[in-house]
């Protein structure tokens, strides 16, 4: 493995965060390589510290993994959770393991993922983020999510927290903001 292209990156200040990186374990064959990915997550994580650069977390059949690096994720000036797939009850615990946590949801939100659709109501507001994951994630019938699809993910979160989707718009931008430039 050879992170020094990642690292030259970061002394270089060419880049402001790490990611997607974490645990894909949803196929056979991606769970094969829980050792490997151990490798290279441990090895990104390590960089995220040594440079105080957010990591971005992306994390499919894999949420549980994550809690070991609780100690080591709270160190870091803001860890971004990539379409979380955990619950509310997870992200709280997250959260309560003093990692500075936000938590981006997407079209699943408009799927009527329950769990997503809980944590987008009941998180503070100033823990969420938004997106489309675009070309992925798409509804039913979709071939693809088109990067103007955040409008209707945006739409549907203000009916969730029955706010305005001004009031959303600059929340989410002072989100976006302390999630990656306060270090």
């Amino acid at each position: 493995m050879d992170l020094s292209y990642l690292e030259s990156l970061l002394s270089e200040k060419k880049i402001i965060a790490i990611g997607e990186c974490g645990f894909d374990f949803f196929t056979p064959e991606f769970k094969a390589t829980t050792t490997e990915q151990e490798i290279v997550f441990k090895e990104q994580l390590r960089l995220a510290q040594k440079y105080g650069v957010p990591l971005l977390l992306h994390l499919r059949k894999s949420i549980e993994k994550i809690f070991s690096y609780s100690g080591e994720l709270k160190k870091l000036p803001s860890v971004i959770f990539h379409s979380f797939p955990g619950t509310f009850r997870e992200a709280e615990s997250l959260k309560k393991h003093g990692i500075n946590a936000f938590f981006s949801f997407g079209k699943p939100i408009l799927n009527g993922k329950k769990s997503a659709i809980e944590c987008v109501r009941k998180l503070p507001l100033q823990n969420l983020l938004f997106e489309t994951d675009a070309p992925y994630q798409t509804l039913k019938g979709e071939k693809e999510t088109l990067p103007g699809d955040i409008k209707t993910v945006y739409q549907r979160a203000c009916e969730l927290r029955k706010i305005s989707l001004e009031e959303m718009t600059e929340s989410i931008l002072e989100n976006f903001m302390r999630a990656y430039f306060q270090s």
